[in-house]
């Protein structure tokens, strides 16, 4: 029994619902692609979003499922598991460097992650998601000089700069951006990933190296 209805706050956050999206411009809506195609892309969007802001939980739900749930843990990598898989997330080497007008800090996969197109490749600025070619091939040179594959790395990339050293009006859309020293930009890049991946790559044969066994094989001699 239904005694009463009110308005109530609910639990710390924002519920976002979305009804009749076209309602005043209804020919924008023949642009639209398929279903499956259009809530691929939501998902992608709202992924990266989550991927920038660790420390909000995100729960995207469409037709009454789940899709993507992170947890607000403020830690990256455990975020990149839930965007993507284990296997991503057992495959990543962290990179850090620390510069005077802005830090450089994320995550870079081996090879064995590594895929065809450039579809996971995220970078963040000042958390917010932005295209940008110096850094891309910063990042995809520094992978290139240890991989043995012609593929593209899996990589998120977060930078923290001062606002005045970048230019976020080049691109309608305001996803591409322009540092004030692109070739500034592109040394830090390439440096920090490169020596974090000789530093991951060297400990992991280390570690396997460790776990040869000591004594050598018992020698069998055949009459």
């Amino acid at each position: 029994e239904i005694r009463y209805e009110k308005f109530a706050p609910m639990d710390q956050g924002t519920l976002m619902e979305i009804r009749d999206l076209f309602f005043n411009v209804p020919a924008r809506k023949k642009f639209l692609k398929s279903n499956s195609r259009e809530t691929s892309i939501i998902t992608d969007i709202v992924s990266k979003i989550s991927l920038a802001h660790p420390d909000i939980s995100f729960n995207f739900v469409t037709d009454g499922r789940s899709v993507l749930k992170t947890y607000g843990s403020a830690n990256q990598k455990d975020v990149i598991r839930q965007v993507y898989n284990k296997k991503i997330y057992e495959n990543l080497f962290y990179f850090e460097n620390h510069y005077d007008a802005f830090s450089i800090y994320g995550f870079i996969g081996n090879e064995e992650i590594s895929r065809g197109t450039r579809g996971q490749q995220s970078i963040f600025v000042n958390k917010r998601v932005v295209q940008n070619r110096t850094i891309t091939a910063a990042m995809e040179r520094a992978f290139k000089s240890f991989a043995t594959v012609n593929k593209f790395p899996f990589f998120v990339l977060n930078i923290d700069i001062f606002p005045e050293l970048i230019d976020v009006n080049i691109h309608p859309q305001k996803s591409e951006i322009k540092f004030e020293d692109e070739r500034h930009i592109f040394k830090c890049v390439f440096d920090t990933v490169h020596e974090a991946l000789r530093q991951g790559l060297r400990d992991t044969f280390a570690v396997k190296e460790e776990e040869q066994p000591s004594e050598p094989f018992e020698q069998l001699h055949l009459p």
